[in-house]
């Protein structure tokens, strides 16, 4: 059976989970289970739509001691949110990172946690820090929210594109980005053609 996802405008509720200026966004829903079989979706979308550096933003206690060591062992830079020790901050700057970011953020994601990937211009990614607290909306500040192109909010059974990047801002433009060895389920996407 082929590996399918959907594409739709988002519901309130994914969009409500981030906190932040949305003028000039649009906000997408992606369907698709998250899990080690889908890894490659990640990857290829990810590396289809942004160049590098990228961030994520996971929440750490899933994430315990082997996950940092493999940070460390790849020279990946990360900090944690030292106050709460909620979030961990990953600056992901090429394949090789992406990959073992990717692994961590699925085992992440299958427990129930989300995972927030970032991309903007001239972002100091220690400025992410404090973003958000446990079961609450994923705040952003002013100085940061200007910066910001794109973020995915990565939740198990799909993610929410919010992006202010005329190019990927329809169903039907991110369609263009998608890896091509997953089907895309028709009848459950917003494919409008703007």
């Amino acid at each position: 059976m082929d590996k399918e996802f959907f594409i739709q405008y988002s519901n309130q509720t994914n969009i409500d989970y981030l906190s932040f200026n949305r003028r000039g966004f649009s906000s997408l829903d992606v369907g698709i289970y998250i899990t080690k079989d889908t890894s490659d979706f990640l990857n290829l979308f990810i590396s289809n739509v942004f160049h590098f550096p990228v961030y994520f933003v996971l929440e750490e206690l899933p994430l315990l001691e082997n996950g940092t060591k493999l940070l460390e062992e790849l020279g990946i830079e990360y900090e944690i949110e030292k106050n709460k020790k909620e979030w961990i901050i990953i600056k992901v700057e090429n394949e090789v990172h992406l990959n073992a970011v990717i692994t961590e953020t699925i085992r992440v994601v299958t427990m129930g946690f989300r995972t927030i990937v970032i991309k903007g211009d001239s972002i100091d990614f220690t400025q992410l820090l404090s973003v958000g607290e446990r079961n609450k909306a994923f705040h952003l500040n002013n100085t940061l929210e200007m910066q910001i192109s794109t973020i995915i909010d990565l939740y198990e059974v799909g993610f929410t594109f919010h992006t202010n990047n005329e190019k990927l801002d329809t169903p039907y433009k991110l369609l263009n980005y998608m890896p091509k060895n997953y089907k895309l389920d028709e009848f459950n996407s917003d494919l409008d053609i703007k």
